[in-house]
C-alpha cells in the first residue's frame, strides 16, 4: 500500500515522503534519498507532475492547479527544474535531466532565484565571480548585461552575470544581452 500511495502522490521532498501512507519517519530515514531520486528522475524524464495531493506549498509559477490535465508541459518542466535546484544540481546536470538546453535551464534557475529570493548563487556561481560581477553591476548598473560582460574581460559568462544579478536584484527583470 505504501508503494501504491507513493506512485499516486509522487513525492519529491522528504516532507512529502513522510506523508505517504505507511511511510513515517523510520522508513523515510531508510529510503527517502533513493526513492526520491527514482521518483524525480522518472517524473522529470516523462514530464509527469510530482507531489500530487501532497498539500505542499508551491510558488505561483509552479503548478497553478494540481490537476495534471491543466498543467502545461512547460510549467511541469519548470517545476521539476525548481526541485533539481533545491537539491543543488548544477546547470549542466539539471539541463541533462530536464532534456533542455543549458540556456533554458539558466532561465529556470533565474526564475527560481527570484521566486525563492536567493541571495547566494552557490553552487551555480563561485564566490569570486559573484563578487566581481556584483562590483561591476554596482558601477555600471543592471540594465544591460553587455557592458558588465565587456568590463570583466572574460572573467564571467553571460550566464554567471544573469544569475548574479538575479541574486542581487530579485525584484527587477533580468537584463538582456543587448
Amino acid at each position: 500500500s505504501a508503494l501504491r500511495d507513493m506512485a499516486r502522490k509522487k513525492p519529491s521532498t522528504t516532507e512529502a515522503f513522510i506523508r505517504v501512507r505507511g511511510g513515517g519517519e523510520t522508513k523515510c530515514r531508510q529510503y527517502d534519498k533513493i526513492m526520491l531520486k527514482v521518483i524525480t528522475d522518472y517524473c522529470t524524464a516523462n514530464a509527469i507532475e510530482m507531489d500530487a495531493n501532497a498539500n505542499l506549498q508551491y510558488s505561483s509559477t509552479d503548478f497553478a492547479s494540481k490537476r495534471p490535465h491543466s498543467a502545461s508541459k512547460g510549467n511541469i518542466l519548470k517545476s521539476h527544474a525548481f526541485i533539481l535546484f533545491e537539491q543543488r544540481y548544477s546547470i549542466p546536470e539539471a539541463a541533462k535531466r530536464l532534456k533542455r538546453a543549458e540556456s533554458t535551464t539558466v532561465q529556470y534557475l533565474v526564475d527560481y532565484i527570484k521566486e525563492r529570493n536567493i541571495k547566494n548563487p552557490h553552487p551555480w556561481v563561485d564566490a569570486r565571480t559573484f563578487i566581481i560581477v556584483s562590483n561591476a553591476a554596482q558601477k555600471l548598473g543592471c540594465e544591460k548585461l553587455k557592458p558588465i560582460f565587456e568590463s570583466l574581460n572574460g572573467q564571467a559568462t553571460y550566464e554567471q552575470i544573469r544569475i548574479t544579478i538575479a541574486c542581487l536584484n530579485p525584484d527587477q527583470l533580468t537584463p538582456t544581452q543587448d
